[in-house]
Parts: structure tokens; sequence; C-alpha cells
């Protein structure tokens, strides 16, 4: 690939400052409007849409210059140096008022790729050519910025080329993005269930009702000074698990660390900082060797550790992958045996705000021992925490797993980036390491041996279902959709097209009907307007598997089925076509809004609507019930006519 080092000044058609100080003061700040961007909005390599300050539309119609849109380039040129991104196409808003710290630049299109060039610049090529001209002096800042960045060289490739290459670098920070979304999604529904539980007191009482709002009796606690379950106590921290902290080795004994990720994980509260918003921790920017952990006395602590900052600064959290250990700027809580990773996780974080209340120290605020101590909360009965951990357990595991995933592809695309950018790896190349990222899940079968798969599928889902008086064929349908997309997340060759009552695959189930009803293993009983399935006379037979589910899925679709049991059709109907569609936005990487989902719900088919005051309600449940979708699978749509 030939690159052709181009002036600036050649490729841009417009660029310009932000506002002078005297043109926008807080004065004209509103609550709507045209949004003022800030440096959190050009972090990334895409316009970050979440906006603090706004002007009027007449206000904007004045800072004609600083009035930025789409395919406009975004670059800061006093502060935070180095942020550059582009405002996509599908951008929310028309236009954007860039700040006083800003400037934006329009490119000749036909010759330059906005999403191409805002990747070069942000490697480490682009990088030094756009700080080539920083001022040393005082506040960081480019000298001249637009004059100077005119007269920059950019390596100019075909435009075709710079569409590919930009196409493999986005999908990347488009995949991470969802899987931030859906991390996102999965930590609303599990902090709202644990607030439920340990904070409105509404866990499931022995009926199975929310134990406070159907009148569970509770009691007033002088310690706590408020009522708590009848049956809880009052503990602290310790009761938690053992609250451990860390140490620094001697930095004078270059022995005592190691940077190539070889040693233990060491991590301080600038690492906590950088993974703010991430849970889960593998280890910090340096590890520590034997010989570091002796000569800081340091204790290794197990995977699964709570990490809690105590100082500079108080209240970041984060759970360990592995073995790691910590400096002295943290109190830890290894959990023990009766109190879980997931309610010590939540637990600590709701008692943050508590703990910086009675934070102390000269120098710098910090929670000592004492404060951990001084800090009393309600302890639940074992089996209330056994239930809420067997609930969110596997939630926290797909998002360690997402988690994960997004490092791995973060890394593929900083390794890509210079090499895609000076010609040492082509698109092709870079598209095949792309694909060494897979949903864990996933297997591949043959067609012959997913057809067979899904039928001992189906025929273990009927024959777990037979004593459910409610069990038809709707909801047989619905119950298999369900626990293929979310439960298994196995390619079976599925092929579920829209149907009036949900996601259909008639291609499978008319075959497979016409085979175990002519085998005599399921009938049909007529029970009013439903015809239950009912065990045939050849029944016995259904009841081998031949050892394609293992006994763990066995275990996780028993658990499945019996959330919906004894219900209608109706309720795995509406759950069943909420998913597709919630799934169907995931995998487009469109918006997710509770709204756009009843939207989508309710513009399925004409015969929705009957559902339409149900779906709030829905939702909250498949929340509580961990169905939120994953993105898993292909997009259910409108069957096409042949």
């Amino acid at each position: 690939m030939i690159r052709k080092l181009t002036p600036l000044k050649e490729l841009i058609e417009e660029i310009s400052m932000g506002p002078f100080g005297s043109d926008i003061t807080v004065d004209n700040y509103k609550k709507s409007g045209v949004p003022v961007l800030n440096g959190s909005n050009v972090s990334g390599v895409k316009l970050i849409e979440t906006f603090q300050n706004y002007v009027t539309p007449e206000k904007a119609d004045s800072l004609k210059k600083a009035n930025a849109k789409k395919g406009d380039i975004i670059i800061t040129h006093r502060g935070t140096l180095g942020q550059v991104a582009y405002i996509p196409n599908d951008c929310k808003l028309s236009r954007y008022i860039i700040s006083q710290s800003q400037f934006r630049v329009k490119l000749n299109t036909s010759v330059v790729d906005p999403i191409f060039f805002t990747y070069y610049f942000h490697s480490s090529e682009g990088q030094k050519r756009l700080l080539s001209f920083k001022n040393h002096v005082g506040v960081p800042a480019l000298a001249q910025a637009t004059t100077n960045f005119r007269l920059l060289d950019f390596p100019l490739i075909p435009v075709f080329d710079q569409k590919k290459i930009a196409k493999v670098l986005s999908d990347l920070d488009a995949k991470i993005e969802l899987n931030n979304k859906i991390n996102a999604e999965l930590e609303a529904m599990t902090k709202l269930l644990y607030d439920y539980w340990f904070v409105q007191f509404d866990f499931p009482d022995e009926n199975g009702k929310p134990y406070k709002s159907s009148g569970g009796k509770m009691v007033y606690n002088e310690e706590l000074k408020r009522e708590i379950p009848l049956g809880w106590e009052v503990g602290g921290f310790a009761d938690l698990g053992q609250i451990v902290g860390g140490t620094t080795p001697s930095r004078s004994k270059s022995e005592n660390f190691i940077d190539d990720g070889s040693g233990i994980p060491w991590i301080t509260p600038k690492d906590l900082s950088i993974n703010s918003n991430k849970k889960f921790i593998a280890r910090g920017e340096r590890d520590v060797t034997q010989l570091g952990i002796k000569d800081g006395s340091l204790k290794i602590m197990p995977p699964g550790t709570i990490l809690l900052t105590s100082r500079a600064p108080i209240g970041y959290i984060a759970i360990t992958r592995e073995p790691s250990t910590t400096n002295q700027g943290f109190k830890n809580i290894v959990p023990n045996s009766d109190y879980s990773m997931e309610f010590v996780f939540f637990t600590t974080q709701l008692y943050i705000p508590a703990m910086k209340q009675y934070a102390s120290g000269s120098t710098f605020q910090e929670i000592s021992g004492t404060v951990l101590k001084t800090i009393k909360i309600p302890l639940p009965p074992k089996k209330i925490v056994i239930s809420f951990t067997e609930r969110i357990k596997s939630v926290f595991g797909e998002q360690n797993n997402l988690e994960s995933q997004n490092q791995q592809l973060a890394e593929l695309r900083d390794w890509l980036l210079p090499m895609l950018m000076n010609g040492q790896v082509r698109v092709g190349e870079a598209e095949e390491e792309t694909k060494v990222v897979q949903h864990p899940k996933t297997k591949e079968f043959s067609t012959k041996d997913a057809k067979v798969r899904r039928k001992m599928l189906a025929t273990y889902i009927i024959n777990q279902s037979l004593e459910d008086k409610s069990f038809g064929k709707t909801k047989f349908e619905k119950l298999l959709h369900l626990i293929e997309y979310h439960v298994l997340q196995q390619d079976y060759k599925q092929t579920y097209s829209v149907q009036a009552a949900g996601p259909y695959d008639g291609r499978f189930t008319k075959v497979f009907w016409n085979e175990v009803l002519k085998s005599q293993w399921f009938d049909f009983k007529e029970q009013g307007k439903l015809q239950r399935i009912v065990a045939g006379t050849n029944h016995t037979k259904s009841l081998k598997d031949y050892g394609y589910l293992s006994d763990n899925e066995k275990e996780a679709i028993q658990s499945f089925i019996q959330i919906f049991s004894n219900n209608n059709y109706e309720r795995p109907e509406i759950i069943s076509t909420l998913y597709a569609v919630w799934n169907n936005r995931i995998i487009r990487n469109e918006m997710i809004t509770d709204e756009l989902l009843k939207k989508d719900f309710l513009e399925w088919d004409t015969q929705k609507a009957r559902y339409k005051n149900r779906l709030d309600k829905a939702l909250q449940w498949m929340r509580e019930n961990d169905l939120v979708p994953t993105g898993w699978g292909k997009v259910i749509e409108k069957a096409k006519k042949r």
C-alpha cells in the first residue's frame, strides 16, 4: 500500500476554533437546546452523546463557525491534548457547539474518509504528528492550533482502502460498545434485584410474595435506627469476610516488580480509577515478584475478592479475576462461606457513601479499619443470600465474560491500528484476526447433528413440562425460542421468523411434530380451548437423550421452565416477543429504551395490542428473572414470501 504524504490544508474544506470566552458564558447554558461539547464527549474515536450544557438554537445560530455537524472532526487544542473524535452519520442531533478548548474540521470526503482520518490520529504516529506543536509552557495547549494543524502531513491512501480499514476498526469498537450496553443492562437488572431484596426488604417470603409489601413482620433495631425484617441480625463488614490490606514493596529493589505480566497482580487505586467503568479486574500496571511479596509482607488474595480503595480516592470497587495483591490504599474483603461474592459486592457498594462520611485524615481522607467496624449493616439469613446468589450468579459470569472479551477486542484493535495504518497488515489479514474473538458459548454443529440435538432439546422441554396443565403448542414454541436464545445459545441452524404469537420456527416444529406424533411419543388432549401436550403410547422411548444435553444444561433448562410453570401461554408469548425485539436491537446496535421495546412489540403484529397494558410489568419481570438478551443469534424478521 503506497502512502502519499499530503499537507492537510489540501484535504480540509473547513476548519474553525471554538467560541471565544466572551461569546459563550455559563449564563448562556440551558437545560435543553443545542448541546455544548466538552472533553468527555470526544474521549473516544466517535462522539459520545451524553451532555451537561446546552444553549438556545438562537445562541447556536450566532456561533456560526462553532456549529459542528455529522462528518465533522472535533479536536481538543487545550487541556487534555490528543483527543480526536468524529461525529457519525447516525448521530442523534443535527448540530453541536464545540467548546472554547476545541476546534472542528470538515474534510473533503471524496479523498478522505472521516472515520479513517480519526483512527489515524489515534495511532502513535498520528498522535506524534498532532502533538508536535504542543506548547510546553503553562496549561497544555496546541500552539496556533488551526494554523499548525493545516500544515501537518497526512499519509493519504485511496479512499476505498481507507473505508475498508475504517470498517475493520469501527466494527471492533462497535462490538465493544455493544458489550458495554449489554453489561449496563445486566448491571441495572442485578442492582434492581439487590435493592428489592436487601434495601426495600421485598425478598420472596415463604409463599413467593414480596416480604415487606405483603405484610411481613418488621422489627425496629436500635443500632440501625430503623426497621428490619424479623429474624435478620446486625453486624459489620468483618462479618461478611476477612478484611485484608496491602503494602508497597521497596521500589529501590528492582527485583520486587516485573512488568511483563508474569508476576502476581499488584493493584493500586490508580489501576481501579482506570478500571472504574468495569466490575472485574485482572491486574494493574505492574506485578510483584515472589521476592516483592516477601519484601512487602503482602497477602495474596483469591479470585472473587472485593477490592475497595480506602484513600486517594475513596470508593473505587472491583472484583479480582486472579490471585492478587494491592498496595496500602485498600480495605479488601475476602468473602466468607456465609456471604457470596455477589452479595458482598453490592453491599459494599451500597455503603460507600456512609464510609466517605466517616473518613478522616489531615493529608487526605482515608477509611480506616475502625470506620468499617463503626458502620453497622443488616445481615439477612443465609438461605436468602443463597437464593439471591443463585439468581444472579450467571449474570456476574456473563459480565465477566463480556469484560474479558472487550479487553481482547481492545488489545486486537490497538495492535491492528498502527499495522493497518502503515500497511504492515492488509484488511483481509485483519479480518481473519478479528475472527478469533467469538461468542464464548457458540459451538459449530453439522446440519445433521444440529437437527438431532434440537430434536432432543425439544423433547426434553416437553418431558419437563408434562405436569404443567397449561402446556400447549404455543407455550412450547415460546419456551423453545427462549431456551435456545438465552439459556443454551447454541447454533442449531434456527430459522425463526415473525408470527402473530411471537418468534416461530415452522421449518423445525412442523417436522418435529410429524415425527413425534407418528412415533406416538406425545399426543394432544382437548382441555377447553387448550390442546394440552400429554404423553403418548410410546412415551418411554422419548426419555432417552443419548447424552446430547449435559447435566448442567439440563439443570439450567429445568430452572428456566420452572419460572413459567402453570402460567398459560400469554406470559411466554409476551416474554418471548419482548426478548426477540430487544435482542434484535442489540444485534443491530440500535438504541434501547423501554418505550422503543414496547413500540417494537406492538408493531410485531396487530394482535399484540391486547397486551399493551402488561408490557411495563413484563419488562420489570424479565430484569428480575435474569432474562435480559445478550445479542446472541440472528435477527428475527418477517418470513420472506416464496
